[in-house]
C-alpha cells in the first residue's frame, strides 16, 4: 500500500485502493497494519451487516468520520468529509454494501460516490470479498470505478516457512531455562541404597 499512497500524498489523485481477496487470505490483518506501515492517522470502518440503503450508508459513515451533527444527505457527508483532516479511511467488508437484486444497489452506488468524490483529500482502502468482487466488476462491464486493485494470492507452503523464518530472525528469540530452576536451592537428600 505504501507505492499507492506515496504518489497520492504528493499529487492527492486516485486516492481509492480495493484490497481483494478470498475468506482468511488476510485482508483484515492488512488493514490492521495500515497505521504502522503509512504512518498517518486512520480512521476505521467495518461493514458488518449489509447496507443496501443510501441514507444508512451515509448515517453510517458519518460515525466512521464522528461527524456530529450527522449530515442529512449524501451531498452534506462529501462536504463535510472533504473539510476533515483525515487522510487515510480503511473499510473491512466492503462486499456488504450490495445485494445481488433488484434496488440491492443503491448503498453501494451512494458509497462509491462518496468515495470518488473525496479520493482526492482522503485516501480510500476497501476490503472485498474476491468472489463479490468479481460479481461487482462482471455486471459493470469490467470498469473499475476503484483507482487501484491489490489481489492478496493464498500463498505457498515455500512463502509461509520463508515468512516465519524471517519473523522469527527479527525477533531473534533466545532461548531460556531461568524458569525451570527454583528460587531458592534445595539440599538434595540421597536415601542410603537398599540392603541386601
Amino acid at each position: 500500500l505504501v507505492e499507492q499512497f506515496t504518489p497520492w500524498q504528493q499529487e492527492h489523485s486516485d486516492g481509492s485502493v480495493a484490497v481483494v481477496g478470498r475468506t482468511g487470505m488476510g485482508k483484515s490483518t492488512v488493514l490492521q497494519m495500515v497505521e504502522k506501515e503509512l504512518r498517518v492517522p486512520v480512521f476505521y470502518g467495518d461493514v458488518r451487516t449489509k447496507i443496501t440503503r443510501p441514507a444508512k450508508v451515509v448515517a453510517w459513515l458519518s460515525e466512521v468520520f464522528s461527524i456530529s451533527p450527522k449530515p442529512t444527505s449524501e451531498k452534506d457527508l462529501i462536504k463535510r468529509i472533504r473539510e476533515d483532516k483525515t487522510p487515510v479511511v480503511a473499510v473491512d467488508n466492503c462486499h456488504n454494501l450490495f445485494l445481488r437484486r433488484v434496488g440491492g444497489f443503491e448503498g453501494w452506488e451512494s458509497f462509491l460516490r462518496v468515495v470518488n468524490e473525496t479520493c482526492d483529500n482522503v485516501f480510500w482502502i476497501l476490503t472485498f470479498n474476491q468472489a463479490a468482487f468479481d460479481y461487482l466488476h462482471a455486471i459493470t462491464g469490467h470498469a473499475n470505478y476503484l483507482r487501484r486493485t491489490w489481489v492478496l494470492h493464498r500463498w505457498s507452503e515455500r512463502q509461509v516457512r520463508r515468512d516465519i523464518m524471517l519473523k522469527l530472525r527479527r525477533a531473534r528469540p533466545g532461548v531460556s531455562f531461568w524458569d525451570l530452576l527454583l528460587a531458592t536451592p534445595r539440599p538434595i537428600r540421597l536415601s542410603p541404597p537398599p540392603g541386601p
